[in-house]
Parts: structure tokens; sequence; C-alpha cells
């Protein structure tokens, strides 16, 4: 969205009323996809009774093999890397998918669905102390707010209090929780990094991310568990839940994220992928029969609150860079500009 001095600027036509409602609805429904994700993750590692390894080098696997048989069909010349981007897309690999996968999995393993996700959502803390440090972002004071807001939800939704006094609480999973956070933001900044350079398509990146980061899960696997990591004993409906978890979530969600961009901008879409706790806190509760506690909804509520407020910053931030611009005398503007082609 552009921002403009005009008051006639803010008008919008039918039309576009009409497209931003079909944007909220699909990214809506892509939000529900990614928040099956961790219920189908604690179904295959509590009733099926799948390690977390297995899940994520499976999914990573199944993910893999479906983006390259599409790819050597469609794009197969798209597929080419440069030398040096070998290394940084190896990296965001084995952080982004092996390492990150296996400590949310590993999360929902202790903690289930709707506590793994809330807690992982204390990522984009991370994320904005690693833009701040590697991309020179300024933290903004609401910013800065919103980080403790979500921290205090963080604690909230682990139980730290509870951990203090020594009465009840689980530090493994916290600790888990925090980690697999830190992971998510590596991931992002890693994307960000990669998008930077814009030279590779997105469907692309995915493919080398999820091809580096399978790599690392077997060859992990392998180290800690020879072969046996890679063998699984399921049933059709464990095969169905398995493959509708590598299509739905991981590949269905992402391109209805992709389409929604075409009628929101990217800050508007991300604020509703703030609700994904709220919704895996419910289908958790629905399908599975988690329970959080009086505390632990109103740290969820915190953390997603924070968040919300962190995008909109950020949206506000980028619509007041957007109008300096119109503020430079034409002259300048022209000096400035560099000619394209």
């Amino acid at each position: 969205m552009s921002a403009s001095l005009d008051p006639e600027a803010s008008y919008q036509s039918p039309s576009s009323h009409i497209q931003s409602r079909r944007g909220v609805a699909i990214v809506l429904l892509a939000v529900v996809i990614w928040s099956t994700t961790p219920v189908f993750i604690d179904h295959l590692q509590t009733v099926d009774q799948l390690s977390p390894l297995q899940v994520s080098t499976w999914r990573a696997l199944l993910v893999t093999l479906l983006l390259a048989l599409y790819l050597l069909i469609r794009r197969p010349r798209v597929l080419k890397l440069q030398r040096r981007e070998i290394g940084y897309y190896v990296a965001y690999g084995v952080i982004g998918i092996g390492l990150f996968n296996l400590a949310f999995n590993t999360s929902v393993a202790v903690n289930k669905a709707s506590v793994a996700t809330a807690l992982m959502f204390c990522a984009p803390v991370f994320v904005a102390l690693g833009s701040w440090w590697v991309f020179h972002e300024r933290l903004r004071p609401l910013q800065m707010l919103a980080m403790v807001v979500n921290l205090l939800g963080f604690a909230l939704v682990g139980t730290v209090s509870a951990l203090l006094a020594g009465t009840t609480g689980n530090v493994s999973g916290l600790l888990l929780g925090l980690f697999s956070g830190i992971c998510f933001a590596l991931y992002t900044l890693l994307g960000r990094g990669a998008a930077r350079v814009n030279r590779v398509s997105p469907i692309v990146i995915v493919f080398y991310t999820y091809l580096f980061g399978t790599l690392a899960l077997v060859l992990w696997g392998f180290i800690t568990q020879g072969i046996h990591s890679l063998i699984i004993t399921l049933d059709a409906s464990g095969w169905a839940l398995l493959v509708i978890l590598a299509l739905g979530p991981t590949l269905f969600g992402y391109l209805l994220f992709t389409v929604s961009l075409r009628y929101l901008s990217a800050p508007i879409a991300s604020i509703f992928h703030t609700l994904e706790p709220v919704m895996t806190a419910l289908l958790a509760f629905f399908l599975l029969g988690r329970i959080l506690t009086a505390l632990q909804w109103l740290g969820l509520g915190l953390i997603v609150a924070s968040v919300t407020v962190m995008q909109l910053s950020a949206l506000l931030h980028s619509r007041k860079t957007s109008l300096v611009p119109d503020r430079v005398p034409a002259v300048k503007r022209d000096r400035d500009t560099v000619p394209e082609g």
C-alpha cells in the first residue's frame, strides 16, 4: 500500500474493497491451515509414536521431493545456484529447516501443541534484535515496549512463576520453547538476507532450504540413531496425516499466503499471521483436548497483542518513510535518481 498526502488518495473503489476482503479471506485460510501444523505433529508423536526427529525428517523429505518434482517438470532452469550462494543456503536450510523443526517438534512433544506454538512466538523479539544488530534497523520505543510485553506473555505461558516458586512447571519445556523461537528468528533473518539479493525465486529458496535441511536431518539421524531414524511404521491414516502435513501447512499454506499478497500488503498480511497461536490453541482444545490455564490464555493474549503492535509499528514506520520523497524538491530527486536499466 502506498501512502500519499493527497486527501483523495484514501478513497477506495468498491472493487478495491472486494479485493481487500478477498485477500483477508485468503490469508485467514492460510493461517488456519498453518495452525494445524502443531496439532498434526502432536498427534503423530502422541498417537502414532513417531519421534520428533522422525516427524522432522519425513516431513522435510516429502516437501523436498514434491518441490523437486514440480521444479524439474515446470522450471528446471531456475534450479541453478551460484557457487558463492551454496554456503548461505546450506546454513539457511540446516538452521531454518533442520534445527528449527527438530527444536519445535521436540517442544511439541514436551509442551504439547498450543503451548509450544505460543512459546515459539517469542521469535519476533529476536527478529527485532537481529534486525537491529545485522541490518542496523532502529528499535523504536513502541517496539521495545511490545518486546517486553511479549516476554511477559512468554513467561505466563511457560508458567515461569510456578518454576520460580518450585511448585510446578517444566524447565526443559520452557527452554525448548525459547530455543525454537530463536531458531525461527534466525530462519526469518536468513530469509530476509536471501530476499534482499532478489536473484532466486521464492519457491526455489524454499526448495533449497528444505533440501539442505533434509540432508542435515538425515545425517543427524544416522549419527545419533542409525538407520532406525528413517524407518517408521504407520497405518493408512498415519501416512495420510504425514502427507497432509507436508502438502497442507507447508506447501498449500505458503501458496495461499503468497496469493494473499496480491490483494494485501505484506505487513497487513503478517498481522493476520499473529492469530496462529490462538487458532492452534483452539484446534488443540477441540481436537486433542489440550487445555490452557487462565494465566496461559492471558499470556497468549499478551503475545498476540505484542506481535500485532510490532507489526503495526513497522507498517506505520514504512508509511512515514514513503512520505519522505514527496517532501524532497524535484531538482534533488532528479539528481539523486539512478536511471533504470
